[in-house]
């Protein structure tokens, strides 16, 4: 329904639906262990643009490795940000299949999503 921005709206009812969860581990190939200060992102795919720069669709990575994000919706691309120089993410899996990109869907949970980050060759 079109809303002219201009006009007062009272009793407008907004049906929303509930956004998604992408949780899981960054690991690396060989066994080394992970740097602080990584963060797991799930942009749009749409140009990688975040829906809200106020809410950033990223989280940081515990010294585990575990990662989750909530709030999610739409196409997404798994990006890193903040490893050092040297690595690259080898292949991102959900379960035992590589993915590029996930789908969410209204409500969708993927919780076993696992980012292998490896070292650039020299």
């Amino acid at each position: 329904m079109p809303i002219d921005l201009v006009s007062d709206i009272t009793d407008l009812v907004v049906d929303l639906v509930p956004a998604g969860v992408i949780s899981g581990r960054v690991v690396t190939d060989d066994g080394t262990p992970l740097k602080s200060l990584i963060q797991v992102a799930a942009v749009l795919m749409d140009e990688g643009k975040e829906i809200d720069e106020n809410r950033r669709d990223r989280t940081d990575v515990t010294d585990e490795g575990k990662f989750v994000l909530k709030g999610l919706f739409g196409q997404r691309v798994i990006r890193l940000a903040g490893f050092t120089d040297g690595w690259r993410i080898a292949r991102v899996t959900i379960g035992n299949d590589d993915v590029t990109t996930v789908s969410m869907a209204a409500g969708t949970t993927v919780d076993d999503v696992v980012i292998v980050i490896t070292r650039s060759p020299p």
